[in-house]
């Protein structure tokens, strides 16, 4: 890949990740000599994929680089958005993340940190699937759907003849814990992994005005830490990811 290329597609990752920056922040993150970081930024500016703040000379992506993803489902541009801030929570936090979506009537997992987290006990990559009902992002994805969806949703599980799919006094049941996540804002599970017992805690990403889209869902070992302690370390650090997520996935989609 020539050099000017590969440097430019550089410099659009990190905008991406940081949202704006000056050269000099810019050189320091990409280790690229500022006399051909103006130069790459000069061709970007004119091709339309960057601008440039003149009163603080800040340097920020334009929505044509939506152009470049024509054929990237949102499913994928919402993942491609969500890994940077995902890496961040692990950062923070040590433990794995993920970002779970809907795929039919289960969970798929579209972005993870499992590689770098350096206390991950088992591997979950990017295309797992998960069952809805009996995972922490499957409820909490479920929970804040609206009242017509969740039934949908609920009604295409029994169909697909799932062995866990609720009816009776089970779904009433479940219509009672998915009021107390949506009451919570968070939804939490427990099960018995590879190599040791995990609790999850899930909060939804909904961009705004528009439905749930998926999960940040974060697995912790359950001799690590007592619930109510997880929940107030880990939750505030997940819905600031959360909310940065679809933040970011809105303002790509306007």
């Amino acid at each position: 890949m020539p050099r000017s290329l590969s440097r430019g597609l550089a410099v659009i990752l990190a905008l991406n990740a940081e949202e704006s920056a000056t050269v000099v922040e810019l050189a320091r993150a990409l280790r690229i000599p500022r006399a051909s970081l103006y130069r790459v930024l000069a061709t970007l500016v004119a091709d339309g994929f960057v601008e440039v703040d003149r009163t603080e000379q800040r340097y920020r992506l334009t929505p044509r680089v939506r152009a470049l993803s024509d054929g990237f489902s949102d499913d994928l541009y919402l993942a491609a958005v969500a890994r940077p801030e995902l890496l961040s929570v692990t950062r923070t936090l040590s433990w794995p993340v993920s970002l779970g979506m809907l795929s039919g009537t289960e969970i798929v997992v579209r972005a993870s940190t499992d590689h770098a987290s350096p206390i991950a006990a088992d591997r979950f990559g990017v295309g797992y699937r998960m069952p809805l009902l009996t995972t922490a992002t499957g409820l909490c994805v479920l929970a804040h759907l609206d009242r017509s969806a969740r039934d949908d949703l609920l009604e295409a599980v029994a169909r697909a003849g799932a062995h866990d799919a609720p009816a009776g006094r089970e779904r009433t049941a479940l219509e009672v814990r998915l009021r107390e996540i949506r009451n919570r804002g968070f939804s939490t599970f427990d099960r018995r992994r590879q190599s040791t017992d995990a609790t999850s805690i899930a909060v939804p990403v909904r961009v705004p005005g528009g439905d749930v889209k998926g999960a940040i869902t974060l697995r912790y070992a359950k001799a690590a830490l007592a619930l109510p302690a997880a929940v107030q370390k880990f939750v505030p650090t997940m819905r600031e990811a959360a909310r940065r997520i679809a933040e970011r996935a809105g303002a790509g989609q306007r």
